[in-house]
């Protein structure tokens, strides 16, 4: 049997798509994954971790967040939402995205 055929896809088709889509999806490489959804436990984890680099990083310039944020690594081959990020110094935004 063969395998199927995942057509490749540029950064930018990958943002076109996840400005429209009703569900996140990450993107590495080329290839486009759904995200699975979290569970009861791992949102705890998830809450926990966020009130724990918050108070830890307090006054240094730095915030932290959840999924909320779609985090384009350096390279550009990958674009994800991470279950945490810490943010610190100046952060580059999409052109057009809301800031």
């Amino acid at each position: 049997m063969a395998a199927p055929n995942i057509p490749w896809i540029s950064p930018d088709e990958y943002l076109d798509e996840e400005a429209r889509a009703a569900s996140k999806h990450m993107y590495y490489a080329g290839l486009v994954t759904a995200m699975a959804g979290g569970s009861l436990a791992h949102w705890r984890i998830v809450g926990n971790l966020i009130a724990a680099l918050h108070n830890a990083l307090r006054g240094r310039g730095c915030g932290v967040g959840g999924s909320d944020l779609l985090f384009r690594t350096a390279s550009g081959e990958m674009f994800t939402y991470p279950d945490v990020m810490v943010l610190c110094g100046p952060v580059e935004t999409v052109p057009g995205e809301i800031t």
